[in-house]
Order: C-alpha cells, then sequence, then structure tokens
C-alpha cells in the first residue's frame, strides 16, 4: 500500500495509491552502515526511463536516486510519475515501454507475457526475499518481477477503551472470543459497534483475501481451481454476519468520513486489518491518534496462524525494455541491497520516522530498526513486532487473473448479506457461480 505523506494529501490521492517507499541520501545517525549486497558494475552507463506511481511512492524513489547514483554515476534515471493503468496498454503496444514499473502483485498475471524473465539475475538474491513474494511474480517457472513490499495484517484495538471495560486484549485468542469482547463492550455501551467491517467492494475483496490467507487458502488453488465454496470462506462470512447480527460490527469503508468518525469517537475499537491501517490512524485520526495499539490477529482455528498476507505490490522489467541490465543494476541496489532499502524505507525527508505503513521484503533488513516507533501508535514498535510476523504468513497464497473484478461480484454480495439478503452459503454459492460463468471461461 502507499499514503500522502503526513500533512495530508486528499483522500483521492490515497486512494489512487497501492505501494509505499521512504528515501534520502543521507542516513541518520543511529543507523547502522552496512555495505550494499548487490553486484555493483560501476561500468554501466546509459539512460532508462522508471515508472511510478504519482504521490508519496514517485516521491520517495525519486528521492533515492541520488543514493543510486552515488554508485552508479553514469546511469541517468528518467523517473516519470505514470498511473500503473497505463503500463499494460503500452506493454501490449510495445510503443514507448519504460525500462521499470511499479505494479501491485494481483495485476501481475495479466501483462507477465510481457515481462522479462530475471530468474538468472534473481536467484542469488531469492533466499534474502519474503517466499511467497518471489512466488507471486513467478510464472511457468520464469521469475518476472523484483518484490517490494509485504503488509502483514494484525489487530489494531484501543486499549483505553478496553482496559475501562475490564477487558484484556490478550485474552482475545479466537475470532469466537473477538465477538464475544465486542458484545461485552456494546452491553456497556449502547453507542458502540466494536469491529470493523468494511463496505467498499474492492477492499472487501481484499480483507476477504487476508482473512482466507490467514486460514492457508485464496480464492484459487495451486492448479488455479476455485476454491470459493469452502471452509475458511464460509468461516469469513459466517464471522461477519454474526458480528452484525449481533450488532457490534461496524458498516463503514476504510478511510472514509464516517469510518474516521467512528475510530475517533470509540464506536468501534478492534480493527483487523493490515499494517497499512497505521495511514489512516497517522494521517486522518485526530481525537485518537496515539491512543491505538497493534496486536496480532485473532485465531480461525488452534495452532492457527495469526497473520496474513493482505496487498502487496512489485516492480517489473518489460521484455521490451531498451535498457533491461541498467533498470536492473537500479532495481537491485533499490530493493536488494541494504543500502537501497535504507534509501528507500528509513527515515527521509518525506517519511521523517521512515515508512509506517509497510516493511520491505528483503529480510536482512529486519535485523534494523527502520522505523522509529510511530506516535500514531503511543511509541509501539511496529517495525520490530511486523518483522516479527512475517514467517508466520501462510504461504498458500495465489492471485487469480480476475482479482481485480471480483469487487463487482463477491464485493457486492458480501454487501448484499451485509443489507440483510443473502446468507452466508449463498454469497459463495451466488459468487462462484458468477464467477466461473463470467470471469473463468
Amino acid at each position: 500500500m502507499s499514503f500522502p505523506r503526513n500533512p495530508r494529501l486528499s483522500r483521492r490521492d490515497f486512494m489512487r495509491m497501492l505501494g509505499v517507499g521512504a528515501a534520502s541520501a543521507a542516513l541518520p545517525a543511529w543507523l547502522p552502515r552496512v555495505a550494499a549486497q548487490a553486484t555493483v558494475n560501476t561500468d554501466l552507463a546509459g539512460d532508462i526511463v522508471i515508472w511510478d506511481r504519482a504521490g508519496d511512492l514517485f516521491q520517495v524513489i525519486d528521492a533515492a536516486i541520488p543514493a543510486f547514483n552515488a554508485i552508479y554515476p553514469n546511469i541517468r534515471v528518467d523517473h516519470q510519475a505514470v498511473e500503473t493503468s497505463r503500463l499494460a496498454p503500452t506493454l501490449v503496444a510495445g510503443v514507448n515501454v519504460p525500462d521499470g514499473a511499479f505494479i501491485e502483485d494481483e495485476s501481475l498475471g495479466l501483462i507477465q507475457q510481457h515481462l522479462l524473465n530475471i530468474t538468472d539475475w534473481m536467484t542469488p538474491h531469492v533466499d534474502n526475499l519474503v517466499a511467497y513474494k518471489v512466488r507471486v511474480g513467478t510464472f511457468d517457472g520464469q521469475i518476472k518481477a523484483i518484490p517490494y513490499d509485504v503488509d502483514p495484517a494484525m489487530l489494531f484495538y484501543r486499549p483505553d477503551i478496553l482496559e475501562s471495560n475490564g477487558i484484556d486484549v490478550a485474552s482475545i485468542a479466537t475470532y469466537d472470543d473477538l465477538i464475544g469482547a465486542a458484545v461485552n463492550l456494546k452491553t456497556a455501551n449502547s453507542n458502540m459497534k466494536p469491529i470493523h467491517i468494511d463496505t467498499t467492494p474492492a477492499l472487501i475483496v481484499l480483507w476477504v483475501s487476508m482473512l482466507a490467507n490467514q486460514q492457508n487458502a485464496s480464492f484459487i488453488n495451486a492448479n488455479g481451481e476455485l476454491t470459493l465454496e469452502s471452509e475458511p470462506f464460509l468461516n469469513i462470512m459466517n464471522f461477519i454476519k454474526n458480528a452484525l447480527d449481533q450488532g457490534v460490527g461496524n458498516l463503514s469503508g476504510f478511510a472514509s468520513t464516517d469510518d474516521i468518525a467512528a475510530c475517533d469517537q470509540g464506536i468501534q475499537c478492534f480493527y483487523p486489518w493490515a499494517i497499512w491501517f497505521n495511514y489512516q490512524i497517522d494521517a486522518l485520526l485526530k481525537d485518537s491518534r496515539g491512543l491505538w495499539r497493534a496486536t496480532s490477529l485473532p485465531r480461525w482455528t488452534e495452532g492457527g496462524a495469526q497473520t496474513a498476507s493482505m496487498g502487496g505490490s512489485s516492480f517489473v522489467i518489460p521484455s521490451g525494455a531498451a535498457n533491461p541490465e541498467l533498470s536492473w543494476a537500479f532495481y537491485e541496489y533499490m530493493m536488494l541491497s541494504l543500502d537501497g532499502i535504507r534509501a528507500a524505507f528509513g527515515p527521509n525527508d518525506i517519511y521523517p520516522g521512515g515508512i509506517t505503513t509497510i516493511i520491505p521484503t528483503y529480510k536482512p533488513a529486519y535485523a534494523e530498526q527502520l522505523m522509529v516507533p510511530p506516535e500514531s501508535l503511543g511509541g509501539q514498535d511496529l517495525y520490530g513486532f511486523a518483522t516479527s510476523l512475517v514467517d508466520q504468513i501462510p504461504q498458500d497464497y495465489y492471485f487469480p487473473l480476475w482479482f481485480g473484478q471480483l469487487g463487482d461480484i463477491l464485493g457486492a454480495n458480501v454487501q448484499r448479506m451485509q443489507a440483510g439478503e443473502l446468507s452466508p452459503e449463498d454469497v459463495l454459492s451466488i459468487s462462484a457461480e458468477e464467477i466461473r460463468s463470467n470471469l473463468m471461461r
């Protein structure tokens, strides 16, 4: 995910972003220096065109280019702010193709035939990367993407509200426990609807995929077969329905005016979401900024995972790139070396405390403190907590080619359940039929 700098950009700018970075050639004194791990060939020379989405992603990568040029002085980077929607038609047309570009992981499958096979370049780095991130960018055994961010899921909550009502967050071990705690809160505070339930179709899909991934499930399996009509997805639908039936689910769209008000006014105090919920806490909340904390997700089953992936993005080199070797040098430095990771994620002029909404895919960076504990979470060590979750993310994670179209089907049918028109079973059966008929033909 990607988020506007605080002070705020518009919500329109935020909703157009889905990848994050931070950059500066100058490193703070407290951040230890370790030599870059990338292979450096200082003889490389030429021009490359790099596309990144406008907003903070573009700003932080742009600010990191001087650090790259300190090592590769003869590579000139023409950095352009371009919406990701332009990438696919450009690749198909084969005209004015960039040397590298940002793209959401969910869209990789749609363009993979136009991407360079970078397996040989990536292989030396694979062991240093989160495994599922490499796999979602691999097609027919060929690696075609450089992983960018990891977005571990967690439960954001208001300890002040819980403590004043005698509830210990450590007692919330399962999703049933979460409903039970919410019921107790509502019994004592009739205006509360403690659990956030999202209403935006595209974000419903992303949230459901997170809750499914936590159960080691995806919309499709490794063979591309639809798995929607299965126990993990029924568990999710039953959880949503139960929360609403008990009167403890607050229906609102992430970062909407109603959602912000519900957080600030203490109407909702449980927010199971990815790390990038901290964007809302930091940039949008007023009365409750600093009062939120993060803990592990409740479990679906005993011994089950307490985190998952929600979102993610990568960088790609088109097969039609004019200077692919130079583009690889750029991305290898930025995403596959400690020096580059510091420039892309650590403290800088745009994010003085470092990025607080994602963590890198490059695991050697987890030994460093790239993120100053954010004031938005009362000084909690979010970076240490988030990086500790990564190895627990279930790896059975697949993006169908039609992921981006699920909002119109699954998202819409979940909305109908929220309105009382469909049962959990109906949501899954109707959505499965529509997916097979309209998306899988």
